[in-house]
C-alpha cells in the first residue's frame, strides 16, 4: 500500500543550500524530492528537518502539528 511521506527540508551545512520538498507518494526521485548529496557543493552529509511554517506555505501545504 502506498503512503504519502511527510514533507522535509534538506540543508547543506557547508554551502547553505536549502530545499523544502513535499513528496506526492512513496516513490521518491533523487534530485527532485530526495537528496543524498548537495547539488551545489556535492557534500553528502545533508541535514534533514521538518519544514518551517513559511516553507510549508510556499509548498502550498498546511501545518498539521505532527
Amino acid at each position: 500500500m502506498a503512503w504519502k511521506p511527510q514533507p522535509l527540508t534538506y540543508l547543506c551545512p557547508q554551502c547553505g543550500w536549502k530545499k523544502p520538498v513535499a513528496p506526492r507518494s512513496d516513490v521518491r526521485l533523487e534530485g527532485f524530492d530526495q537528496f543524498s548529496k548537495c547539488p551545489k557543493c556535492g557534500i553528502t552529509e545533508l541535514i534533514t528537518r521538518k519544514p518551517s511554517l513559511l516553507e510549508l506555505a510556499r509548498l502550498g501545504l498546511s501545518w498539521s502539528g505532527r
